[in-house]
């Protein structure tokens, strides 16, 4: 079935190869460059895109990348996009570094959905150019399903070469202008390299008081300084000027005298430069440095106004006649000063005694005149004072201590006669004798008990009726106490008083041993009670000799010696620190090497290596062994530098061709000495041809494709040529086919 479909679309390729020799141009397909960015410096790289748009499915296309002079091609950026083969499903999808070739085919149609991404690569701009560049593809070639080639056009990817600027220079750095007919000046911006891309520049003044800068014409303005900048916009490059400007004096404005008052200064007539601001004297001629002030005059007065007598109270301030400038606020005549008057104090108002009665009681109130205007009191020597002043204190009662009139009852009495607190006298019980709130004693009979009462010193009888009252009451006497028991009291025979404390002696025991004997010192215990064998907290004695055998103090090791290459050493004798006795002896240590490992290291082609061996650090020989038993030379260890072994087989890339070592050194390295190209595989209409060359020193090979032949339009006479093309096209399908299905088994 598949040779069946295979045969039937090779007859319909000649069929369509026929009349595609007449056919019309037109666009089936576009092609589309996209640059990575619009505008690139010199020695920028630029990526770019190429794109395929075509509603028609296509077998097959190639291109090749035409970067223009001023672009180059950056090497081994070329690449199809990954996993475009795959989405593709064609058989071929890949892109020729040498001839910079994008080549896709296959045996069924795909179907392009918009815009496909079918290629990437790199150019750097190598040369500037005013017009920028158009990068494209050419050499183009694309077939639909039935292996006809299609139309095509193809939109070219435009990048402008921006050249930065560098500098920018002035053609002045100063300039002296005046406010007069000299008022105006042109600088001019030179902007380096005379190549740049964009020379505009901007223009500022710091200071547009006395010069301004527009688009570089300077106009002055007044005397003084001021620095012009320009800068450039591209990359911020300056320059300076700075302008000195002088003022002309040509016009002055005549300020006329004013005459100084009572109020304020005034001032002699002077001139002022219109343009500069500078002053000059009333001739209009002597410049001054200040307006020529003249101080007040406090004698002459504007504005004087006369007030009448006001009269004063003690409530009211008022004043005598006076004149006043009412515009200096100084007072010409008279005095402006305010004052009170007098008190209107009446007749004396006597005093009023205090009163101190059961039913009444006031404060006295001293002799004092009273003013009928501001109602202020005054003494009786008419000093100012307030009536809580001139009264004295409020009396009031003092009922004293607890007064008793019977047996019954008791009160508070004050001289007046006034009672309070009257009540009846109140006991705890039958037997208190004492009125709680009076203290009135009565007299009583107790009940006393027949057995002893005590506390820790005394003893006693209480009554059995209110337990208050004692009888017999006595301090504790007799008896002996120890460390173990308290005295007992001979009359009431409670134990009272603390215990005696314990008679420590000297006990040896092994429960108050605080430490044995040592070679140092003798054996210590505590001392204990004879009653109740209690260890005393602190008291302790020695008893017995010195132990010579328990050394303490620790130990230390003396006359010890560090063993060497030719001397035994020696672990050296221990003696006790506590008694400065020897109690071990040491050890010799056999005499030996100090040695450090010195590892084997491998000689290569550009360095000797060594074989193992070993270092004394002391003596410095060299040894073959751990032990240092066997002494070698340190030449005996020497390991030869390598030759480089370049061999007769030379080795190539596309460029040259060397000779190289396993190491990886390289030598008689040379370009390649190519022959002619020698045509391999002929082109034709429908497919790509070969041509190699090869180098006649080591052999190396390269090819290059040779682009399909193109077929002739309007020229019936190669309708034979045509067809066996056609032909040639069937016999590839039927091995396409037979390939597949080998494949496939």
């Amino acid at each position: 079935m598949k040779k069946t479909i295979a045969l039937l679309l090779a007859a319909l390729m000649i069929v369509g190869i026929l009349p595609a020799a007449f056919a019309a141009p037109g666009t089936d397909v576009s092609f589309t460059v996209e640059a990575d960015k619009s505008t690139a410096l010199l020695n920028e790289e630029v990526t770019f895109s190429v794109y395929i748009e075509t509603a028609i499915p296509f077998t097959a296309f190639q291109f090749d990348l035409a970067a223009p002079a001023g672009m180059e091609y950056v090497a081994n950026s070329g690449k199809i996009p990954d996993g475009l083969k795959a989405q593709m499903g064609f058989a071929e999808a890949s892109f020729t570094e040498l001839t910079r070739r994008a080549t896709f085919g296959n045996d069924t149609p795909y179907t392009a959905s918009g815009k496909l991404k079918v290629a990437e690569f790199k150019c750097k701009v190598t040369a500037p150019s005013a017009s920028g560049y158009a990068v494209s593809v050419n050499n183009i070639d694309v077939t639909d399903a039935n292996f006809d080639s299609l139309t095509y056009n193809v939109v070219d990817a435009a990048v402008s070469v921006r050249v930065p600027a560098t500098g920018v220079t002035l053609d002045h750095n100063t300039l002296s202008l005046d406010t007069g007919a000299n008022n105006t000046a042109t600088l001019v911006a030179t902007v380096s390299p005379d190549a740049c891309t964009d020379k505009t520049v901007s223009w500022k003044s710091n200071n547009d008081a006395v010069a301004t800068i527009n688009n570089g014409t300077v106009t002055a303005l007044k005397h003084g300084t001021a620095t012009i900048t320009v800068t450039t916009v591209d990359g911020g490059f300056t320059d300076t000027c700075v302008v000195t400007v002088t003022c002309a004096h040509t016009a002055k404005t005549p300020t006329t005298a004013k005459t100084a008052n009572c109020q304020e200064g005034g001032w002699d007539a002077y001139y002022t430069c219109d343009a500069c601001g500078q002053l000059f004297a009333a001739d209009g001629t002597t410049k001054i440095d200040a307006i020529p002030t003249t101080v007040k005059d406090g004698n002459n007065h504007t504005n004087i106004q006369d007030f009448v007598k006001d009269p004063a109270t003690c409530t009211y301030q008022g004043h005598d006649a006076y004149s006043k400038c009412m515009a200096c606020g100084v007072v010409t005549s008279g005095s402006d000063a305010k004052y009170f008057g007098d008190h209107n104090y009446g007749t004396l108002i006597s005093a009023t005694p205090e009163k101190h009665t059961p039913t009444e009681l006031k404060p006295a109130v001293a002799a004092h005149y009273q003013c009928s205007v501001c109602q202020k009191y005054f003494t009786a020597s008419k000093v100012e004072t307030t009536l809580s002043a001139l009264t004295g204190a409020t009396p009031s009662h003092s009922h004293g201590n607890w007064v008793t009139t019977d047996a019954d009852q008791h009160w508070k009495e004050c001289s007046c006669g006034d009672k309070i607190q009257v009540g009846a006298h109140d006991y705890d019980n039958t037997c208190d004798t004492a009125c709680n709130t009076c203290g009135h004693v009565r007299t009583i009979t107790h009940t006393w008990s027949t057995t002893w009462s005590t506390d820790g010193t005394k003893h006693w009888k209480e009554c059995t009726v209110c337990h208050n009252a004692k009888n017999e009451e006595g301090n504790h006497t007799g008896g002996t106490a120890t460390c173990q028991a308290k005295k007992e009291c001979s009359v009431c025979h409670l134990t009272y008083g603390d215990f005696a404390p314990c008679n420590f002696v000297e006990t040896v025991a092994s429960k108050y041993l605080v430490s044995a004997a040592t070679c140092n010192a003798k054996a210590v215990y505590k001392k204990s009670c004879s009653v109740c064998g209690t260890a005393h907290a602190t008291e302790k004695f020695e008893t017995g000799s010195k132990d010579a055998d328990n050394h303490v103090g620790g130990a230390e090791i003396k006359d010890a010696a560090t063993e060497n290459c030719t001397t035994n050493g020696y672990t050296g004798d221990t003696w006790c620190k506590g008694c400065n006795t020897k109690i071990g002896n040491g050890t010799d240590i056999p005499a030996k090497h100090k040695l450090q490992k010195n590892a084997a290291n491998p000689a290569s082609h550009t360095a000797p290596g060594n074989k193992e061996y070993y270092t004394c650090s002391v003596c410095g020989k060299y040894f073959s062994d751990a032990e240092g038993k066997n002494e070698i030379e340190l030449s005996s260890t020497v390991i030869p530098q390598d030759e480089h072994n370049y061999g007769t087989v030379l080795k190539s890339d596309d460029a040259k061709h060397w000779k190289e070592c396993s190491c990886g050194d390289k030598i008689e390295i040379a370009d390649h000495t190519f022959g002619e190209w020698t045509v391999t595989k002929e082109a034709t209409t429908a497919e790509k041809g070969e041509k190699a060359k090869e180098c006649s020193v080591c052999s190396h090979k390269i090819t290059e494709e040779i682009p399909e032949v193109a077929p002739q339009t309007g020229d019936a006479s190669n309708l034979i040529l045509w067809a066996m093309l056609a032909t040639v096209s069937f016999a590839s399908l039927v091995s396409l086919v037979v390939y597949k299905k080998k494949f496939s088994a």
